[in-house]
């Protein structure tokens, strides 16, 4: 992850990051139709309603059941999860992204809440997590931040082509 903010070093400003990021993709998809959530730039690239899906899940499957194991248990094993197949299994494409975001937002507030409570010391525990290896708190954290940082600019860039294509007169 380039520009890597070190959480265990800036504690409130990574906090703070997590927190402004259902607020950013509220922003980003704010005015948009059901449908211009569904469109899809290219064939093979996932609409805005299934990233906020993706969001939704990996925040509340994903983020979330990591955070809890790694501030319960002493170096959980953690699985990885296959954000592709479940966009498949799950049909995000015909899902409601309102619905998608209130979840992610909700669940997003929740992690904060317990973030914000932590001691600097508890940012060092750790996990194993699939793919990746030896993981602390704060390393989850920052993973947190890059994913949000990518989703948010894919959709920021989704939306504004979706604007530019009204301008000119396209559905």
């Amino acid at each position: 992850m380039s520009s890597k903010l070190r959480l265990e070093h800036d504690h409130p400003a990574g906090v703070a990051l997590l927190a402004e990021a259902p607020a950013r993709v509220a922003a980003a998809v704010k005015g948009l139709s059901a449908a211009d959530l569904a469109w899809s730039p290219r064939e093979g690239h996932w609409a805005i309603v299934e990233h906020l899906w993706h969001l939704r899940d990996l925040e509340v499957e994903g983020f979330s059941v990591r955070f809890r194991r790694i501030m319960m248990e002493v170096n959980p094993s953690l699985p990885d999860i296959d954000g592709e197949k479940l966009a498949i299994e799950r049909q995000y494409i015909r899902k409601d992204g309102d619905q998608a975001l209130k979840e992610f937002a909700a669940e997003r507030e929740r992690i904060v809440a317990k973030a914000r409570a932590l001691e600097s010391n508890e940012l060092t525990r750790t996990g194993n997590l699939e793919t990746v290896g030896p993981i602390t708190l704060a390393d989850l954290f920052e993973r947190m931040v890059h994913h949000d940082r990518e989703h948010v600019e894919t959709i920021t860039g989704i939306a504004q082509r979706i604007l530019e294509r009204r301008r000119h007169g396209r559905p």
